[in-house]
């Protein structure tokens, strides 16, 4: 692929990623493996995470500018703290053990809360639901000590996850928060954003330090371009998306990135 295809790509990663709250590594993943099937693990998850970083921050300013504020600050942090110590170990990891059952375990997991996902969120009951945070006031509504806890440990689990599989954990966060804290999901998603933001600096610094990205600068520049720029049109396109049609996207992409995780985990 040419600089100019992973800069598409990129943009590409950029307005999906920000529209449902998720980093776009299950997108990035395969296509750098598929260009580049003589890079290690940890180049292409370096990769992978340098273009998510940008694209979680671009999708960040842009959600932070909006009236009402959607980002929950203080759940971002809590969250994103409690991966930071996952998000190190699984960046370590990649470069150590062999992860071809984790990932097999990590499928069927996502492609069972995918599924839960398709059931118990379906159109009606959403959008019943979103109503009624709405007519509550409760779209931006604190989380409680407990839910605080739950996250964190879910958090901590989905850092090491996430940075093992090159994806931005995205994919987990915003479930969590939708169905265990009842998050209104244009909330979600932007909090999802802000937590990607953190994390991914995190495991963009430790494979900076390990030298990951040596011979992958232009590849990961340009795909982060291109993120910068369609995560603005995601965050503005998402003012127009149904709750219940993200939803139902993420559950899809679940899949898609389970299914990616299987063919992995078979291959090893």
């Amino acid at each position: 692929m040419t600089i100019a295809l992973f800069l598409a790509l990129g943009v590409a990663v950029g307005l999906i990623g920000t529209l449902i709250g998720v980093g776009g590594g299950f997108i990035m993943v395969p296509v750098l493996f598929a260009c580049y099937p003589g890079a290690t693990p940890a180049q292409i998850t370096a990769v992978s995470f340098f273009a998510i970083l940008a694209n979680s921050l671009s999708g960040t300013i842009s959600y932070a500018r909006m009236k009402p504020g959607r980002i929950d600050y203080r759940t971002g942090v809590v969250f994103a703290l409690a991966t930071l110590p996952g998000t190190t170990l699984g960046a370590w990891l990649t470069t150590r053990i062999s992860v071809g059952f984790f990932e097999a375990f990590l499928a069927a997991l996502m492609a069972l809360g995918a599924t839960l996902m398709l059931v118990l969120g379906g159109r009606e009951k959403l959008k019943q639901r979103e109503a009624k945070l709405a007519a509550e006031g409760n779209l931006a509504q604190s989380v409680p000590l407990k839910g605080l806890l739950v996250g964190s440990a879910i958090s901590l689990l989905v850092g090491v996850a996430a940075a093992m599989g090159g994806i931005g954990g995205g994919v987990f966060h915003v479930p969590v928060m939708v169905f265990i804290l009842s998050f209104a999901v244009h909330r979600a998603t932007a909090t999802s954003q802000f937590i990607l933001a953190i994390a991914a600096l995190n495991v963009t610094a430790v494979h900076l330090f390990k030298g990951s990205l040596d011979g992958y600068w232009p590849v990961a520049l340009a795909l982060a371009a291109g993120a910068v720029i369609g995560a603005q049109f995601g965050a503005k396109l998402s003012t127009k998306t149904p709750p219940a049609a993200i939803v139902r996207a993420l559950a899809v992409l679940l899949l898609l990135v389970a299914g990616r995780l299987a063919w992995r985990a078979f291959a090893r």
